[in-house]
């Protein structure tokens, strides 16, 4: 990784880790296996529609097209980012530490990539990652490993 080992107490525990890649893959197949199982792609004006379908399971994919569909003034757009390294079996542990709002730092281990996250900006649409982002998560995340845990959100600057 690009930084070195972890230089902070922590807590080791045992738990389960879904990778999305191989998971929904799997599921995708397993599903598509399935007779009574079918997949509808159509585009809805409004919930009424989606109320009216004859499935009695409906799962929502549309993403940022939801709330052209439902009338939630709750629901909001939330862009993130995520640096994905190479690969390394050899790492057998997540990480995870909060050091100030509005983002949530993590390492998570898998088999197609070492996940490192994450960063959390509410009503920003755009789909485009920013380098300068990726590179604040990535020495914000050196320095929790170095052992510099904040003490306040002043300690380290904000990522977005």
């Amino acid at each position: 990784m690009p930084f070195p080992a972890l230089k902070q107490p922590g807590y080791a525990y045992q738990t389960l880790l879904i990778e999305p890649p191989l998971f929904l893959a799997r599921l995708h197949h397993g599903l598509r296996s399935l007779r009574h199982v079918k997949f509808v792609k159509r585009e809805f004006v409004g919930e009424a529609a989606v109320l009216k379908l004859p499935e009695p399971v409906i799962v929502n994919c549309t993403g940022l097209g939801t709330r052209n569909i439902w009338a939630d003034p709750k629901l909001y757009p939330v862009k993130g980012h995520l640096v994905l390294l190479r690969p390394q079996p050899r790492l057998k542990y997540l990480f995870s530490g909060r050091s100030c709002v509005p983002w949530f730092q993590y390492v998570f281990p898998r088999q197609d990539a070492v996940v490192l996250g994450g960063t959390y900006q509410r009503y920003i649409e755009d789909e485009d990652p920013s380098q300068d982002t990726c590179d604040k998560l990535l020495a914000q995340l050196e320095s929790l490993f170095n052992g510099n845990v904040p003490t306040s959100c002043t300690d380290f600057p904000p990522l977005l």
